[in-house]
């Protein structure tokens, strides 16, 4: 749930709504993933397993790569493909070594962000709109974008699938 929703009970409760209609509608299978730190506002926060996530029957839920409820599980470790197991549900870091190994970890930089405001873009399903703010975010950027049809949409840059036009 957002930080504001921890404030009212209502809050929550839609949270609680909008997750469930979200895991249902997965078709066949659902992939959740989780993680142990996030980036918020700037600051590096350790980030608890949803309440919703952590409400899923256990019979209905296949643990990969660590502990469901985000404690150290004793599981974490080494990977073949060279990567690191995190101790939280369904993590894998590729890149990153292991803790305390003085090694960092390789970020995949690709190109950088070549978007700014006024851009105009086509989104492959909202079809062509322009970029009416983009906020840079660690590397990256959010981008407010208002299609043609007049809807409004943020994207995170690096992951929108836009092209200019």
């Amino acid at each position: 749930p957002g930080y504001r929703a921890y404030e009212d009970q209502e809050a929550i409760e839609e949270e609680r709504r909008l997750a469930y209609v979200a895991i249902t509608r997965a078709r066949e299978k659902l992939y959740i993933t989780t993680a142990r730190q996030r980036l918020v506002f700037g600051q590096t926060q350790s980030m608890p397993v949803s309440r919703f996530v952590r409400g899923i029957p256990d019979h209905l839920v296949e643990e990969i790569g660590g502990s469901r409820q985000g404690e150290q599980s004793g599981r974490s470790g080494r990977t073949s493909s060279g990567g690191w197991l995190s101790d939280t549900l369904g993590i894998r870091s590729p890149a990153a070594p292991k803790p305390g190994s003085g090694k960092q970890p390789v970020v995949d930089t690709k190109e950088p962000i070549d978007f700014k405001k006024g851009d105009r873009i086509r989104h492959p399903r909202f079809g062509p709109g322009r970029i009416i703010a983009c906020e840079p975010v660690a590397g990256d950027a959010i981008l407010q974008i208002e299609f043609d049809s007049g809807e409004r949409k943020r994207f995170l840059a690096r992951m929108a699938r836009l092209e200019k036009i």
